[in-house]
């Protein structure tokens, strides 16, 4: 996710619980019904009846599970501050960016190519998510910052970068429930709603609804997240499951050591 605003993206000093605290965050703790995205139109059950709510949730997962990829599209709505994701994830590789709205807009990217996490960062990005200095801020907007398994955070960051983490996140809990039949960007689905468990502890678990195609091999189409005071609404659509996607490490890229000392191990 998402790749620091409370409480989307906290407002931290340390490459861990900064950037890499709100890529966690912005990926998995999604939520919210937005109604705008749900069309009037009624679906049909298709190949789907006679399913239980928690069998057409194993059925799809199954399906992206098998895919391997996914085009994923989030928009987030936290006490009105406004993020958006797009990216691609994949088993061993993928890539994410981050835009949270404001009068100075962050802007960044995270991308997992081979066994390193790259940064690419505005400088309003790298002085809120990094705590960079106004200089490193300057020096370093637009360039990209590597980050290997020797600096603190990035086990999270390449987790979280990968299609398990979106497939854990889909993974709703009880009591499940199926909903009626709809269309949603012209497939017909059927919604199963359960609840997930927030990154955030003081958020607790968010009502969840996994949209999936009724027409096999049973996709999923959108997941919709939200907390109890609605104060959290986050939309996820997913697209293009199962096809490739080829990404290149960047050349020059500087270590996070360089922008924020701190970020490395001791």
């Amino acid at each position: 996710m998402l790749m620091p605003i409370t409480p989307t993206v906290p407002r931290r000093s340390t490459f861990a619980k900064g950037v890499i605290s709100a890529a966690a965050l912005l990926i998995a703790l999604v939520a919210a019904a937005c109604g705008a995205s749900q069309p009037a139109s009624r679906g049909t059950i298709g190949a789907l009846r006679g399913k239980s709510a928690a069998q057409a949730l194993k059925l799809s997962l199954a399906a992206a599970r098998g895919a391997g990829s996914v085009k994923l599209v989030e928009a987030e709505s936290d006490s009105g501050k406004i993020t958006t994701v797009t990216g691609v994830a994949g088993a061993a590789a993928g890539t994410e960016r981050f835009t949270i709205a404001g009068s100075q807009p962050i802007v960044f990217s995270l991308s997992l190519i081979g066994s390193t996490v790259y940064m690419q960062a505005n400088k309003a990005a790298l002085g809120y998510a990094l705590g960079a200095s106004a200089a490193k801020a300057h020096a370093y907007a637009g360039r990209w910052i590597s980050v290997t398994s020797a600096d603190s955070g990035y086990h999270r960051a390449e987790a979280n970068l990968k299609i398990s983490f979106q497939l854990s996140t889909m993974s709703l809990s009880g009591p499940i429930g199926l909903g009626v039949p709809t269309v949603i960007r012209g497939q017909s689905v059927v919604g199963v709603t359960g609840t997930v468990n927030s990154r955030q502890s003081n958020v607790g678990k968010l009502s969840a609804t996994l949209y999936v195609s009724t027409t096999a091999p049973f996709l999923p189409v959108e997941l919709l997240m939200r907390n109890q005071s609605s104060s959290i609404k986050v939309e996820i659509s997913y697209s293009s499951w199962g096809k490739s996607f080829k990404l290149s490490a960047p050349r020059n890229a500087v270590p996070i050591s360089s922008v924020q000392p701190s970020a490395a191990k001791k």
